[in-house]
């Protein structure tokens, strides 16, 4: 079996890596143009998005071309972590959108996957699922991750790599700042203040990890690695000039009339949007993964 050395940029070392594909669900953090390809070209709007939601490349897409991996996406706009809890939409139209459960379920395991043992899942959640009742979401959608995982798993037995994703502070989103422009419905509009939304980003994350401790107890033969998306968002606060990031608050895009127009120099901003980061940002948030998975893997390939 191939091993993929970690870029010795990403990473504390060159560690070999017992995998050669990123297989990815997720939302529209991790979308590289499901969205796009599902509206004929309508949404995101492209220009000035990039058939994706940011301007450029998302991290899964540097992710794999930076480590050597083969991508697979099943990713979609407006997921949830399962849409027998909570139904994803996405556009203008409100379409009806795969959740991450249904992504495995539906349409990546009809594939027939063979090389499972050689992969890499990623299952990353940004908080869709708070459209319900917040607190039980932050519960539920947490169980949910690991009910996807134990579905690849029983299906694929061979699978033995995974990757989570902890929330960010979604207190913290610009879609809080009194001048955004939002083009996105966000489960928080009018009925979270931004204190409740930093309550339940730190419930998710306390039950995301009080599951997974179970689940790898469980299972002890699986690597199953959670990255700390929170401690990187809320560090950009005091760090980001370290990056080349002068604002970290607030959104590149604004409305002007109809049309979404980037204001100032985008490579200064950390969020694309009121919702979303821009390519740079996802830059960052692909090399931090890659550190982590290099700290993960150091000495087990």
């Amino acid at each position: 079996m191939p091993m993929h050395r970690l870029p010795s940029v990403l990473a504390p070392a060159s560690i070999s890596l017992p995998f050669n594909r990123l297989v990815v669900f997720g939302d529209s953090y991790s979308d590289t143009g499901h969205n796009f390809n599902l509206t004929q070209g309508k949404f995101p709007p492209s220009p000035p998005y990039d058939k994706k939601y940011s301007n450029g490349p998302v991290w899964c897409e540097y992710l794999a071309k930076n480590l050597g991996l083969t991508l697979e996406n099943y990713a979609e706009g407006g997921a949830t972590t399962d849409n027998n809890f909570v139904q994803g939409h996405t556009s203008p139209a409100n379409l009806p959108v795969n959740g991450i459960y249904q992504q495995i379920q539906k349409v990546y395991l009809p594939t027939n996957p063979s090389t499972a043992s050689t992969a890499l899942y990623a299952l990353f959640s940004s908080g869709n699922d708070f459209h319900v009742d917040k607190l039980l979401s932050a519960n539920h959608s947490a169980l949910n991750l690991l009910r996807a995982v134990s579905l690849l798993r029983s299906s694929l037995p061979t699978a033995r790599h995974f990757l989570l994703f902890r929330s960010a502070d979604l207190g913290n989103l610009p879609y809080f700042h009194p001048q955004a422009a939002g083009l996105f419905h966000h489960p928080f509009r009018s009925t979270l203040e931004r204190g409740v939304a930093t309550t339940v980003s730190a419930k998710f994350n306390e039950n995301l990890n009080a599951y997974t401790r179970e689940y790898k107890q469980k299972n002890p033969e699986i690597e199953l690695t959670v990255f700390e998306t929170d401690k990187l968002f809320s560090g950009l606060d005091k760090q980001g000039e370290k990056y080349g990031f002068q604002n970290v608050k607030q959104q590149c895009v604004a409305l002007d009339g109809r049309r979404f127009v980037p204001q100032g120099e985008i490579a200064s901003h950390f969020y694309w949007d009121s919702v979303h980061v821009t390519t740079k940002g996802h830059e960052l948030l692909a090399g931090e993964v890659a550190k982590a998975l290099g700290e993960v893997y150091e000495g087990k390939a």
